[in-house]
């Protein structure tokens, strides 16, 4: 967030509910439907969207789908990075076969890596997290129909109870909150958390530029999302540390250093992070703060 944001800056302005519908059924035919992701992963989607409609759940997972395909895709052309995805493979009858098919088309050579475990395994399907850049994925789609791979958009990222653990730190005022991430296969765990605190300690992530919070939170009863909600969120910003100790081969732990007296600040945060290319799982760890 700007670290010298102005006062008469903090105007009305809704950041909520703004996602551009970008709803194609070509470009999510070979992703995963909301029920197909609950089935492998948890995230606070299946909390938050219980009070929604079939309809409006549907629209909401779309959306978001889509707008992470075209992040994906964007940052692989302008950028040549490489992006979080799930991929599942149907082909074979085990779940090292259906491994096979997925290393044959992501390959080093393309500049893909995909994870060494499965996130799921069933009798027909196994699925695990791949970095690839958007483009290559997109080629490898047009000729596989056994292949089921989606980006992961923020929205999936954060896994079940972070909200719920949010409130609990900001009622207390906790301070040492503890983030705790996980990176895609490949990653340089050091690396990519340096790089993630400068992103969100500079002037590119601020909240008035930025689109990661309703990125992460597009429910439709999330309202606390105005800039007039926020107290000081380039605080918490700003004092995001990772301790060397909380650094791990494939996870990172981030401190939030100052007192969190907002959850909105501090879902702001979680959302920033999770918003980066290379992270696949964000959460909050119990027993924060001491």
């Amino acid at each position: 967030l700007a670290k010298n944001r102005k006062a008469s800056t903090r105007h009305p302005v809704i950041m909520r509910y703004t996602l551009p519908l970008l709803l194609t059924a070509s470009a999510h035919a070979a992703g995963l439907s909301k029920e197909e992701f609950a089935s492998i992963l948890s995230s606070d989607a299946d909390n938050e969207m219980e009070h929604m409609t079939t309809q409006s759940i549907e629209d909401t997972w779309t959306t978001a789908s889509v707008q992470a395909w075209e992040v994906a895709k964007n940052l692989s052309e302008t950028d040549d990075v490489a992006s979080a995805f799930i991929a599942c493979s149907t082909q074979g009858n085990s779940g090292y076969a259906r491994k096979q098919s997925l290393s044959a088309v992501f390959t080093k050579e393309n500049g893909s890596t995909l994870a060494e475990f499965p996130i799921y395994n069933s009798g027909d399907k196994t699925c695990y997290h791949l970095m690839a850049r958007g483009s290559v994925v997109s080629d490898v789609l047009e000729s596989a129909d056994t292949l089921v791979v989606e980006p992961m958009s923020p929205l999936m990222k954060i896994r079940k109870g972070t909200i719920a653990a949010a409130s609990t730190a900001a009622s207390r005022s906790q301070m040492n909150v503890r983030i705790s991430t996980t990176f895609g296969p490949g990653v340089d765990s050091a690396a990519a958390a340096t790089s993630i605190v400068e992103k969100l300690q500079g002037q590119e992530s601020s909240v008035e530029n930025q689109e990661f919070i309703t990125e992460a939170f597009p429910y439709s009863n999330f309202e606390e999302f105005t800039l007039e909600s926020f107290e000081s969120p380039s605080t918490l910003f700003n004092s995001l540390d990772v301790p060397d100790d909380a650094l791990e081969s494939q996870s990172a732990t981030f401190v939030v250093t100052t007192p969190v007296s907002s959850r909105s600040d501090l879902l702001a945060v979680i959302a920033g992070i999770a918003a980066q290319p290379e992270i696949v799982s964000v959460e909050l760890l119990g027993d924060i703060g001491f």
